[in-house]
C-alpha cells in the first residue's frame, strides 16, 4: 500500500539525494500519486481504496497535517527547498481562509476537515509562514530570512507582502517581503535588502553566510548590505556560500518537476 509511511521513512533520512530524487518523481511530486491540489494525500491517488472523505479520522485518502508537520526535514535535508514550496504554497492558501484548525483537508478543494483545534495544524500554520515568509533558526546554529510571499491559489488574491519579527539572543530582527525585494532589519538598522525569490542565511548574530536560490526561475541581482553590495546568480536550490567578498557554490542539486 501506497502510504504516508513512505514520507515517514524519508524524514528518518533514509536513502541518500538520489533515492530522494527518484521519490519526489515517482511518488511524492507524482499528480497521480501523492500530490493532489492540496498535497500529501494520505494513500495514492490511483491506489483503488484512495477515498478522499475528510470530514472524520481518516488515512484512507485526505491531507493529514501530521502528515504535513513531518515534511519539511525530509525535503530540506536533501537541498530541495523550491520543491518544498510546492507544497508550503497550498497549505497555507487553504489555511488562509479555514475557520478552524482540522486535522485533515479534501485534497481537491482545501475545505478543512475533521475536528476544530487539532495541534499539528496549527504548528504547520506558524512553521509554514516561517520557512515561506519569516526568520527561522535552525539547528546548525544559523538563521533562515526567506524571501517568499504566500498566494491564494484559487486566483481571488494574487499575492501578499508580509512583514516578520523574531528576537534571538537579545538581538531583534525584521524582515519585510513585498512583490519586489526583502529588507532585513536588525536592532532597527537596515541588514540586508535582496530580490525577492532568495533565502538569506546568517549566524545567529546577523552575519550573512550565504543564500540559497528559492524559486523555480533563476534569480539574478545584488544584496546589499553595511558592508558592500555583491552580485549573485542564483539557480532553484542552488546554495551559495559568501566569503571574503565572493560567493562560492556550496550546493547545485537541480530542481524536480511534478510528474503526471
Amino acid at each position: 500500500m501506497q502510504s504516508d509511511v513512505l514520507l515517514r521513512v524519508l524524514a528518518c533520512e533514509v536513502g541518500d539525494d538520489a533515492f530522494f530524487t527518484a521519490a519526489l518523481s515517482r511518488y511524492l511530486l507524482n499528480t497521480r500519486k501523492f500530490f493532489a491540489k492540496y498535497p500529501l494525500t494520505s494513500i495514492a491517488l490511483d491506489d483503488p481504496r484512495f477515498d478522499p472523505a475528510y470530514d472524520y479520522n481518516s488515512w484512507c485518502g485526505p491531507t493529514n497535517f501530521l502528515t504535513l508537520i513531518r515534511t519539511p526535514h525530509a525535503f530540506e535535508h536533501h537541498h530541495r527547498h523550491v520543491e518544498l514550496t510546492r507544497i508550503l504554497y497550498p497549505i497555507l492558501s487553504a489555511q488562509f481562509r479555514s475557520m478552524r484548525f482540522a486535522q485533515t483537508l479534501h485534497p481537491f478543494t482545501g475545505r478543512e476537515g475533521f475536528t476544530e483545534a487539532y495541534s499539528p495544524s496549527i504548528l504547520c500554520l506558524l512553521d509554514f509562514v516561517e520557512r515561506l515568509s519569516g526568520i527561522q533558526p535552525r539547528p546548525e546554529g544559523t538563521l533562515w530570512f526567506t524571501g517568499l510571499v504566500p498566494y491564494q491559489i484559487e486566483h481571488r488574491d494574487v499575492a501578499h507582502e508580509t512583514a516578520y519579527a523574531r528576537t534571538v539572543d537579545g538581538r531583534h530582527f525584521e524582515l519585510v517581503n513585498t512583490q519586489t525585494h526583502s529588507t532585513a532589519y536588525r536592532d532597527g538598522e537596515l541588514l540586508f535588502r535582496a530580490p525577492k525569490g532568495v533565502r538569506i542565511i546568517t549566524d545567529r548574530t546577523g552575519t550573512i553566510a550565504g543564500l540559497i536560490g528559492m524559486s523555480v526561475n533563476t534569480i539574478t541581482g545584488t544584496l546589499q548590505t553595511q558592508n558592500g553590495a555583491f552580485d549573485f546568480t542564483a539557480a532553484a536550490n542552488e546554495q551559495l556560500h559568501l566569503e571574503n567578498g565572493a560567493f562560492t557554490r556550496l550546493h547545485n542539486p537541480g530542481l524536480v518537476h511534478p510528474t503526471y
